[in-house]
């Protein structure tokens, strides 16, 4: 959306709202095995990652910029691309959606060059065919 808005800033806003957001968002990813975590230093990071009055941060002296760039890595994940995978869902299944049709119908009228049928012999034809397969007409 923002390759069309001029005034769109590149980057990701981490502000008081979206931080608990993503921070919720890796908790979720962590607590569900979605991801492994193979740094040592991240490991260590979240180990002193904590809950200070209602807001996520690391403890007194330590850093917490790996795990809020893994929590904005996870949100970008789930949204940006389930939104992607949506679109792409939503593009199969109106192209599924098309279908060419064979179908040919008699569009001549009566008196029209080359008409060569009658309403009588269409209807004895159609009757014939109720005739022929009457077992599945039967309800």
């Amino acid at each position: 959306m923002g390759e069309h808005d001029d005034r769109a800033v590149l980057g990701f806003t981490t502000s008081t709202k979206t931080r608990p957001l993503i921070v919720a968002k890796l908790e979720e990813y962590v607590r569900n095995k979605l991801i492994n975590i193979h740094s040592n230093r991240v490991f260590h990071e979240m180990k002193t990652f904590i809950w200070h009055n209602g807001k996520p941060q690391a403890m007194r002296s330590y850093n917490d910029d790996l795990v809020m760039s893994l929590a904005i890595g996870c949100w970008v994940r789930d949204t940006a691309l389930s939104e992607n995978e949506k679109d792409m869902a939503y593009k199969k299944a109106m192209l599924g959606g098309l279908f060419k049709s064979t179908t040919t119908m008699n569009t001549q009228i009566k008196g029209q060059n080359f008409y060569n049928e009658t309403f009588n012999e269409k209807h004895e034809e159609e009757i014939k065919k109720t005739k022929e397969f009457l077992w599945i007409y039967k309800g």
